[in-house]
């Protein structure tokens, strides 16, 4: 069924992993690698953990390793080795004509795709925690671009980012439920409370907000200075 749709979405994929500038090509490239990422979370963290309840930071930083562990675990170390679905790549129908990036191949399966489970795992979960309206929307710009720029480098279909995008949702949901129930539980805060944000001041989460916004912008403009020493 999986390998079946590749046939019927071959031009819309080939479409939009055709769009390709010099530009882009760093900033798809910079976008979908780690090692912004990791800067950007130790960043997050420690605004989320600095001056705040010793309780609330534990179980929030539990919530993280729960998200990570569930989403990863589901999408790169379960279904992908169940359907076994080859990345465009590799795929008969688009290897030969799929546009790439660095001539980075990727190596593994493709369905369904990691990066997109992750981010909008990630996205869901901490605009919850958050609950600052501009940490969620560029939250959501950021994962819907990342999962973009896996089909613009040639490493999934379509049809392999959608499903990756509601695993996503349905991972950061189950954490954040989890995470609520367990404030109450084990840290004694009142149901009615428990989907509050733990952070205070409210300026914190704003600044929690301007940082996703600001590293996202950094992103565009940095790429192609960093994109140099890639390959």
């Amino acid at each position: 069924m999986v390998e079946s749709l590749v046939s019927l979405e071959r031009d819309a994929f080939l479409w939009l992993n055709s769009l390709h500038s010099l530009y882009l090509d760093s900033v798809m490239y910079f976008i979908s690698d780690k090692w912004p990422w990791i800067v950007f979370v130790v960043l997050f963290l420690v605004l989320m953990s600095y001056k705040q309840k010793k309780g609330e930071v534990i179980l929030f930083l539990l919530g993280i390793v729960l998200l990570v562990v569930l989403a990863d675990g589901l999408s790169s170390g379960i279904i992908k080795q169940i359907f076994q679905r080859e990345r465009p790549t590799y795929h008969p129908l688009t290897e030969d004509v799929v546009k790439t990036v660095l001539g980075h191949r990727g190596g593994g399966y493709g369905f369904v795709s990691g990066h997109t489970t992750n981010f909008f795992a990630f996205s869901l979960f901490a605009s919850l925690v958050v609950r600052h309206r501009l940490f969620t929307i560029v939250s959501f710009i950021v994962a819907a671009t990342v999962a973009y720029s896996r089909i613009y480098l040639g490493m999934h279909f379509i049809t392999d980012v959608l499903p990756g995008l509601l695993l996503g949702l349905a991972c950061g949901w189950v954490c954040y439920w989890l995470y609520s129930e367990s404030r109450v539980a084990f840290l004694d805060v009142p149901r009615r409370e428990a989907r509050h944000s733990f952070v205070r001041p409210i300026g914190r989460r704003q600044t929690v907000g301007i940082l996703m916004a600001s590293f996202f912008v950094l992103i565009w403009i940095t790429a192609p200075f960093f994109f140099q020493f890639y390959g």
